[in-house]
């Protein structure tokens, strides 16, 4: 997908099975965003690590994932975001450096997933973010995903042209946190 208005060194593909690539070797930066207690950080730390905390901090550094971690050889800086109102300043620099979003919901919270298409939708609208948007469903391992809530996600990617594709993971079980990522 070429985007207009993007340079080319920020050009960027998902393809057909999520990987990401790019017309030029630079490192792609992915913010990952959501709600509090959605599993953001635990989703990060997960796949950088493979390891899971019980206790993750409240906000990790920049995250690097080497070129050789990979499938597409494409090194990765993974940003980590605060959702407290009086960090959104932070929030909106932090999101206007991304190539790439992840929006992550819980999937035993549903009305996490509401407020992925009520609140941060709009509120990526108003930071003019125009870059790929990847929902995921973090925490798996306490909620498979089911009829209603695949017709929740359904009407979100359908309203937000944005949204490429939705994924769900669990960072506890290790399932797929590589794969929101590559």
């Amino acid at each position: 997908m070429v985007q207009q208005g993007v340079p080319a060194a920020h050009q960027h593909v998902l393809g057909a099975q999520g990987f990401l690539s790019t017309r030029l070797h630079h490192t792609v930066t992915i913010v990952v965003v959501g709600d509090k207690g959605t599993g953001k950080t635990s989703l990060i730390t997960a796949a950088a690590t493979d390891c899971f905390s019980d206790t993750p901090p409240p906000l990790l550094p920049p995250t690097r994932i080497p070129a050789d971690s990979n499938p597409d050889g494409v090194p990765l800086t993974v940003l980590d975001t605060s959702s407290r109102p009086e960090d959104r300043p932070a929030l909106e620099a932090t999101v206007k450096r991304a190539d790439v979003l992840v929006l992550t919901f819980d999937l035993a919270r549903p009305e996490t997933l509401e407020r992925c298409g009520t609140h941060w939708m709009n509120e990526l609208r108003q930071m003019r973010v125009q870059v790929p948007v990847i929902l995921v469903g973090c925490k798996s391992d306490e909620r498979s995903l089911d009829a209603e809530l695949h017709q929740a996600i359904i009407a979100i990617v359908t309203a937000n042209k944005q949204i490429e594709m939705c994924l769900e993971c669990s960072a506890k079980n290790l399932q797929f946190t590589g794969e929101v990522f590559y």
